[in-house]
């Protein structure tokens, strides 16, 4: 296919290459079949089983969190190399996220380095071999390997490293937005892979896409933030307010109001792909 423009959004995938075994053994929730897959895996646990969950950035948190709600006969173990949970959270969000996952009986690790993961375990750095019937890997995400074996410039995540338009830096015919891109926020820092970035990213894109063809000038994209928000099961979650670089504020809400505020945006993110795909053209060109 030729192309004068192109939007490249590919999104994100599970990092599971970065241990001995956790492609072949771990599960991950990256995609709606690792999802599927775990929950299968998940159902043919006993009771008194238990599921170690490695990493606990807010994927792992929510993870361990609705597991250990929704199926209270398993041992819910949450592996960390921090020195605590909720790093990015402001004290009062901190306190509230360890007395939930204390309230669901999660076992939490701190200080833990999971080096390999076994068909029935994981081995940690300091020697110790801890038993699980189940391992799931959230330590983080890439991009897939598609923009870096093209030639293109990424970062070590293989993002595309993109200039203020969210253009590459190595291929200017190509816009990188989303997960797929490394741009930088308005702290400077490379912005994180998450919503709150996909979203202003993809509308920066439009408008610099549509003033290029156009023949207008285009200002840089913003990409900041608003909030954080963690579901810690059904009925408990975090919302953490933030500046627009990212640094917490001192308001957080907790409880089942900040349940129902993660909901409310998470409801409201599948509506608007719902209704993007109602008006995505067909191959004739038609709605």
């Amino acid at each position: 296919m030729v192309y004068d423009t192109l939007v490249y959004a590919a999104g994100s995938q599970a990092r599971l290459d970065e241990v001995p075994g956790a492609a072949e053994h771990a599960h991950a929730v990256a995609s709606p079949e690792q999802a599927t897959r775990l929950r299968h895996r998940i159902a043919e646990i006993e009771s008194g089983g238990t599921v170690a969950v490695v990493g606990a950035g807010l994927t792992g948190l929510e993870t361990a969190s609705e597991l250990a709600e929704s199926h209270p006969g398993l041992h819910v173990r949450l592996f960390t190399d921090a020195d605590d949970v909720g790093s990015r959270l402001a004290p009062r969000g901190r306190t509230h996220l360890r007395r939930a996952l204390d309230r669901l009986g999660v076992s939490i690790h701190p200080g833990t380095v999971v080096m390999s993961v076994r068909d029935n375990g994981v081995d940690t750095l300091d020697g110790r071999a801890f038993a699980a019937d189940a391992v799931v890997w959230s330590t983080g995400f890439c991009a897939p390997d598609l923009a870096r074996e093209a030639g293109f410039a990424t970062d070590g995540g293989g993002r595309i490293l993109v200039d203020a338009t969210l253009r590459s830096v190595s291929h200017p015919e190509v816009y990188a937005v989303g997960d797929a891109a490394a741009g930088a926020s308005v702290s400077g820092e490379p912005s994180r892979m998450s919503c709150q970035a996909a979203l202003p990213m993809g509308r920066g894109v439009a408008d610099v896409v549509a003033a290029r063809l156009t023949g207008r000038e285009s200002g840089p994209v913003r990409i900041g933030y608003v909030f954080t928000n963690i579901s810690l099961g059904r009925r408990d979650g975090v919302v953490q307010f933030t500046r627009a670089d990212d640094r917490p504020r001192r308001f957080v809400l907790t409880g089942r109001a900040a349940a129902a505020f993660k909901e409310a945006v998470v409801r409201s993110t599948v509506r608007s792909g719902l209704r993007g795909a109602e008006h995505r053209p067909t191959r004739g060109g038609q709605p």
